[in-house]
């Protein structure tokens, strides 16, 4: 009988990072590979799925998780992956970074001995409750999780900085193998036409998600938006409105004849879009990696990032909740973009996927 393995999705970024460890086990026929989704990310999910043209062995039952508080989606999460596991019974369970999704799936394995697999392990801020509650779950799936697959060296020594020294690897991020499949994708007619409305202006791409923005730091983005659009006549403005009610309702208050609301993106599109523009403001972890994979000029909306690698970059900056400097960079990089000089490779090389199935395959015929 062939080992099980049970790959976790639930939100937009796992399912675009699990993509490519979840192909290429899926093609080895020594293995019997098993696609469970949390429903964390229902909408912007499904967007994910259609892309990767990827099929759910068995979804959760956990109903508008947006409007849960974390402490209940866990809890729910982890009733449903006992159930799914029960029913499966995989030998190993795979996990992506620091969601809801992969702090629950994890703890559900744990309860019922099942090994732990966790992708892109070992990003570490220097404070346990800051981005909350991402960095606590990370760093709380480590303790448990059997398989490392660490993106940088940078990453997998802050494991071994904490104890964690066995079967720790170094493999690159995923999100490199997605965005060499998705940039061979053709454009949508919805691109098309944001293509036409942006001319041969500059292209300011914006994103803002998470909780540490919630509240006033995102009306005081919104405001910045503004006053960067007022400043540079030149230069429209495009941000893909998060889901969340609680980022909704303040951002879509936001009118500026060269700043387009957008619903969320297909991830093709949104690449595609990254690729377009010349310069990129964020809160998104993923979106950084992505935007340094792309060599594109990137502020980041954050105290502090988990991914420091980034920062090596003369093209990536913090600038944090600081609104006055965030708009002095903009405007300075829209005048003089900052040097890139290509592909750094500090993510990986597109092969992430195939190593962690190899890995995988070498850890089960070996127990």
């Amino acid at each position: 009988m062939n080992p099980k393995i049970a790959v976790i999705i639930g939100t937009r970024p796992c399912i675009i990072k699990q993509w490519s460890p979840y192909v290429n086990l899926k093609a080895n026929p020594n293995l019997d590979v098993f696609l469970i989704h949390s429903n964390q990310h229902d909408t912007m999910g499904l967007q994910a799925q259609d892309t990767f043209n990827l099929t759910p062995d068995h979804i959760c039952h956990v109903f508008e998780p947006d409007r849960m508080d974390v402490s209940l989606l866990v809890s729910r999460l982890i009733l449903e992956f006992e159930v799914a596991f029960r029913l499966i019974k995989p030998d190993l369970v795979l996990v992506h970074g620091d969601t809801s999704t992969a702090f629950a799936a994890a703890e559900a394995a744990f309860l019922q001995n099942i090994p732990i697999g966790h992708v892109e392990a070992g990003l570490r801020t220097s404070r346990f409750e800051t981005p909350f509650p991402e960095e606590g779950f990370r760093r709380q799936i480590s303790r448990i999780a059997k398989l490392h697959f660490a993106p940088t060296s940078k990453s997998a020594r802050n494991l071994y900085d904490e104890g964690i020294t066995e079967n720790v690897h170094v493999v690159g991020n995923s999100v490199v193998d997605a965005i060499s499949y998705v940039s061979k994708l053709p454009f949508s007619l919805e691109v098309k036409k944001i293509i036409d409305w942006i001319g041969i202006s500059q292209l300011v791409l914006v994103t803002c998600h998470r909780r540490e923005s919630y509240g006033e730091p995102l009306k005081n983005l919104c405001n910045t938006i503004k006053s960067i659009a007022n400043l540079n006549p030149y230069v429209k403005i495009i941000w893909p409105v998060h889901a969340n009610s609680r980022v909704r309702d303040v951002v879509l208050g936001l009118e500026h004849d060269r700043i387009l609301l957008v619903e969320p993106q297909e991830y093709a599109d949104f690449t595609k879009l990254m690729y377009l523009s010349d310069l990129i403001i964020t809160d998104s972890g993923g979106v950084v990696e992505e935007a340094a994979v792309l060599g594109k000029p990137t502020l980041i909306l954050r105290e502090e990032t988990e991914r420091p690698e980034a920062l090596s970059l003369d093209c990536v900056e913090l600038v944090g909740y600081d609104f006055m400097h965030l708009e002095e960079m903009a405007d300075q990089w829209l005048n003089k973009p900052p040097k890139y000089e290509g592909n750094s490779n500090i993510f990986g090389d597109g092969s992430t996927g195939q190593e962690v199935a190899e890995i995988i395959d070498g850890y089960l015929r070996n127990r």
